[in-house]
């Protein structure tokens, strides 16, 4: 195990060569440190609703001004 210094310094610099080569770009990185995870969206639902993923974009659909979308609709809607 490191220090956080070191870590920090060690993931800049990865960080910062993998934006000179073009690899990433924007302003925030994010990181998930799980071990296992099925984080499958056709498998997310809300616990509150029941609500899935899929009818989650079939409702905001109509917000982006597609009334009867298709799956390729909702992938842009994803976007």
């Amino acid at each position: 195990m490191i220090d956080l210094k070191t870590h920090e310094a060690v993931f800049t610099w990865m960080r910062q060569r993998l934006a000179a080569a073009g690899l990433v770009k924007g302003k925030t990185v994010g990181i998930d440190a799980t071990t296992e995870a099925d984080a499958a969206l056709r498998s997310i639902m809300r616990r509150d609703s029941g609500t899935s993923y899929q009818d989650f974009l079939t409702m905001r659909a109509p917000a982006s001004g597609i009334e009867t979308p298709t799956r390729a609709d909702l992938a842009r809607v994803d976007r």
